[in-house]
C-alpha cells in the first residue's frame, strides 16, 4: 500500500476541516477550496475552482443586511491594502438557498521571500445558529420589556451580583423627573451604589438605609428569597416614602432579582397627620386612592373611605360598626389577619401582605399599613389601616415567572420546566413501580408552510398543534415545546408490566399521530383581508418507557430524539418505539409504520 506524503496528509486535513478555507490567486481566481467552504458558499467544489469575486453565483451582505460590492469582498480588501482582514461578520446569499448563512471571515495575504504576493487565504466559520439565537433572545427581551413598561410601579431587574440589567419606563420617568440624565437610567450600574447616591443627603433615616442594605446583602448571598421595607427618600422639595419589595425569581439560573418601588408618600403623610391630631379630615380621606379603615379603641369600624368601599364592594353603611372578623376577611385567612391585628393592638406599627375578599366572594391581595393613634397622654385613640390593592404587582411577579417557565407562543412548558416534569415522573415511577413514558415529536411538512406563507402563519399552526396535543393526554401528563416544531410529551404512571406500558404508550402515540394528521385550517390576518389557509401536517414520533432508575434526564431525551429521527428516516408519519428501558443492557426498536393520509 502506498504511503501518503506529508503534502497529501496536509491536503486531506485542509479538505476536511470544519472551517471553510478558500485560496485566491492575485487575480482573485480561486485556486483551492475545501469541502466546508464550498458548502458555506452554496457551490460545489468544482464550481468553486477558477471563479473570481465578480462571479454572480454568490453575494455577500454585511451585518445590517446590505449587499456588498465585489470590491468590498474580503479578498478584494486584502488585495487592495495588502493587510490582513480579521473576524468580519458577513452573510452569504446563494441562489439555491432561501436562508442566509452567516459566517465570520478572516483573510490574509501570503508573500514570497522576494516580497511578491503569491496568494490570499480566506477562512470562513459558520455562526448561523448563533445569529438565530441572538435574534430569539432579542425577541424575548423585547417581550419582557413591554410587560415591565406597562407597570405603574418603578421596577428594575438585577443579576446575582446586584448589577441593574433592566428598568421599566416608570423607573426612567421618575429618575428624569428628579434631575437624572435621560441618557443614563442606571442600566449597568450596581444597585447598591445607586441607592447610596440617593440617600447621601439623609440623616435621621440612616437606620432604614442600614436595614435595607442588610436585607439586600442577605438576599444577594442567597440567605433569603425576598424582603419588603418602607423607607424614606426625601427630596429638597418634599418628604417622600417608598415601599420596596425585593424578590429572587425562583428556579432561575443565573439568579435574577426583581425590585419594585412604590411611592407611598400620600399614605405616610396621612398616617403622620392622624397620629398628631384627633381631628380627621373628611375631605382628605375621601380623596385618597387607597382604601382607609379607622377603628376605635374597642376595634369597631368608625370610618371607611370610598376607595375602601370600591375595593371591597361593601357600602360605607355596611362597614361602619363592624368588628373582627370583618366582612372582607376570607374565612381561610382569619389566622394570618388576626396575627397582624394583634400586633397593631399591641402598639406595633407594620406593613402586612394579606388576602381580602370582595362582596361577590372574589379574593384579592392587599398590602396593609397599620398604625395606632395616641393622645397627648399616650392613650390609644384609634387604629388606622391603609389598604392597597396589589393585584397588579402580584400579576407582574406571576408574569415574570411565566416568562421563565413557559413558551410565550404556545403557553406550553419550556425546556426548563420540562426537565422538572421529567424528574417528577422519575420520582413517581420510583415510588409506584409503574413505568413512565416519553415521546419526542417533530412536525413533518412544517417548513414548506413557513416558506410559502411566512412565520406568522407557521406560528398559528404551532399554536393549533399545541391545542391538539393537549387534547390527547391526561391532566397529569405534560406537553412541552422543545424548540422550533419539536414537542415532548411526558406520560406518567403507565403500568407496572412493560408490555401493557408499551401498548398504552403506543395507543397514545397513535392518537397523537392521527390528531396531528387532520387538516389544519388557519385564519391569517397578515393581509388586509382575512385569509384561510388549508395545510396538512403529519408527525414523526419517537417513544420510550423508563423507570425511576434513570440517572439523568438528558439520557431519556437523547434516546427519544434518536427514535424520532429513526421514524423520519423511515418515511415520516410514523411512531418509533424503543422497546427496552434505559437500565437494560440491549436496546431494541419497534417502528410502527403508517402511510401518509
Amino acid at each position: 500500500m502506498k504511503t501518503k506524503s506529508k503534502t497529501d496528509v496536509r491536503l486531506d486535513v485542509l479538505m476536511n476541516l470544519h472551517t471553510g478555507v478558500v485560496v485566491h490567486a492575485p487575480d482573485t481566481s480561486i485556486i483551492f477550496s475545501n469541502h466546508r467552504a464550498a458548502e458555506l458558499l452554496g457551490l460545489s467544489e468544482d464550481q468553486m475552482l477558477g471563479k473570481r469575486v465578480i462571479d454572480p453565483n454568490w453575494c455577500f451582505i454585511d451585518s445590517e443586511g446590505n449587499r456588498l460590492a465585489p470590491e468590498r469582498y474580503p479578498v478584494s480588501l486584502v488585495l487592495s491594502t495588502l493587510t490582513p482582514l480579521r473576524e468580519t461578520v458577513l452573510g452569504v446569499l446563494s441562489p439555491d438557498r432561501a436562508d442566509v448563512v452567516w459566517v465570520i471571515v478572516s483573510a490574509f495575504p501570503d508573500f514570497a521571500s522576494s516580497g511578491q504576493l503569491l496568494r490570499v487565504v480566506v477562512n470562513f466559520h459558520d455562526i448561523t445558529q448563533r445569529k438565530k439565537m441572538e435574534a430569539e433572545l432579542e425577541k424575548s427581551r423585547a417581550f419582557a420589556h413591554s410587560i415591565l413598561d406597562g407597570i405603574a410601579a418603578n421596577v428594575c431587574v438585577l443579576d446575582d451580583e446586584g448589577k441593574i440589567l433592566a428598568v421599566n419606563q416608570a423607573w426612567k420617568d421618575f429618575y428624569v423627573e428628579n434631575g437624572g440624565n435621560p441618557q443614563h437610567c442606571h442600566e449597568g450600574d450596581n444597585y447598591l451604589k445607586v441607592c447610596t447616591n440617593a440617600i447621601q443627603s439623609l440623616s435621621s433615616e440612616l437606620q432604614s438605609a442600614s436595614q435595607f442594605y442588610s436585607n439586600f446583602r442577605e438576599l444577594i448571598e442567597g440567605k433569603k428569597e425576598r424582603f419588603e421595607l418602607e423607607y424614606p427618600c426625601h427630596s429638597p422639595k418634599e418628604r417622600r416614602w417608598f415601599f420596596v419589595r425585593v424578590t429572587a425569581m425562583p428556579n432561575i439560573s443565573p439568579r435574577r432579582i426583581v425590585v419594585t418601588h412604590v411611592d407611598i408618600s400620600v399614605q405616610k403623610r396621612t398616617q403622620e397627620h392622624l397620629q398628631q391630631s384627633l381631628i380627621f379630615s373628611k375631605r382628605m380621606i375621601e380623596a385618597m386612592r387607597d382604601g382607609v379603615s379607622i377603628l376605635n379603641q374597642e376595634g369597631y369600624t368608625t370610618e371607611a373611605n370610598p376607595a375602601m368601599c370600591a375595593m371591597t364592594g361593601y357600602t360605607r353603611e355596611e362597614l361602619i360598626g363592624t368588628c373582627s372578623p370583618f366582612p372582607y376577611w376570607p374565612e381561610e385567612e382569619y389566622a394570618s389577619i388576626n396575627a397582624a391585628i394583634k400586633k397593631t393592638l399591641n402598639r406595633q406599627q407594620g406593613n402586612y401582605d394579606l388576602v381580602f375578599k370582595r362582596k361577590n366572594g372574589e379574593r384579592f391581595p392587599v398590602s396593609v399599613a397599620a398604625s395606632t393613634v395616641f393622645d397627648d397622654h399616650g392613650q390609644v385613640i384609634s387604629y388606622i389601616a391603609t389598604i392597597k390593592d396589589i393585584s397588579e404587582y402580584k400579576k407582574l411577579e406571576s408574569e415574570i415567572q411565566n416568562l421563565a417557565f413557559y413558551d410565550p407562543l404556545t403557553n406550553l412548558p419550556n425546556r426548563r420546566l420540562l426537565n422538572d416534569r421529567i424528574n417528577l415522573a422519575i420520582i413517581s415511577s420510583k415510588r409506584t413501580g409503574k413505568y413512565a413514558g416519553l415521546m419526542m415529536l417533530d412536525l413533518d411538512n412544517f417548513k414548506p408552510l413557513n416558506d410559502k406563507h411566512g412565520h406568522d402563519v407557521g406560528d398559528l399552526l404551532l399554536i393549533e398543534a399545541a391545542h391538539r396535543l393537549r387534547s390527547c393526554i391526561r391532566e397529569v401528563d405534560t406537553v412541552a415545546r422543545f424548540g422550533g416544531d419539536e414537542f415532548v410529551i411526558v406520560i406518567n404512571e403507565l403500568h407496572q408490566d412493560k408490555t401493557h406500558a408499551d401498548a398504552y404508550l403506543m395507543e397514545i402515540a397513535e392518537k397523537i399521530r392521527s390528531t396531528i394528521a387532520a387538516p389544519f385550517v388557519l385564519q391569517s390576518h397578515i393581509a388586509i383581508d382575512k385569509t384561510t389557509i388549508h395545510h396538512r401536517c403529519t408527525a414523526s414520533i419517537g417513544c420510550l418507557r423508563f423507570t425511576g432508575k434513570v440517572k439523568q434526564v438528558r439520557e431519556i431525551l437523547k434516546l427519544a430524539d434518536k427514535e424520532m429521527y429513526r421514524a423520519k428516516q423511515l418515511g415520516r408519519n410514523r411512531v418509533s418505539l424503543h422497546q427496552t428501558q434505559l437500565d437494560e443492557s440491549k436496546p431494541g426498536t419497534n417502528v410502527l409504520q403508517r402511510s401518509q393520509p
